[in-house]
């Protein structure tokens, strides 16, 4: 049974930033990016379009949480991945929202 650690990451950067960089090549593969309400390749996209849909271009326009695990824990990147999705799919305060997941491989 693995434990995950979830936390909320404060950051300033802009969305597109933070797009950028949970997508980077060096840290991700294509295989490891998903969307729920949302396809990787437009997100950026996606994501302004519905900003500017309710009024929300204004102060905080994105959450960003990272999940992660023991360095001694036995989890290949893709399970990391599935349980991403999982938790995605299943936290009521995301549901409707455009959540990108990508699992970082380091």
């Amino acid at each position: 049974q693995s434990m995950a650690v979830i936390k909320a990451v404060s950051s300033k950067a802009g969305i597109g930033h933070a797009i950028d960089y949970v997508t980077k090549k060096e840290k991700t593969e294509e295989k490891l990016v998903s969307g729920l309400h949302c396809e990787p390749e437009t997100v950026k996209e996606e994501m302004q379009a519905t900003k500017e849909l309710w009024g929300k271009t204004d102060g905080r326009t994105y959450k960003h949480y990272v999940q992660s695990y023991h360095e001694d824990e036995e989890i290949t990147p893709e399970q990391a991945h599935k349980n991403a999705i999982e938790l995605a799919e299943h936290t009521k305060a995301w549901k409707g929202h455009e959540v990108l997941i990508a699992t970082h491989i380091d």
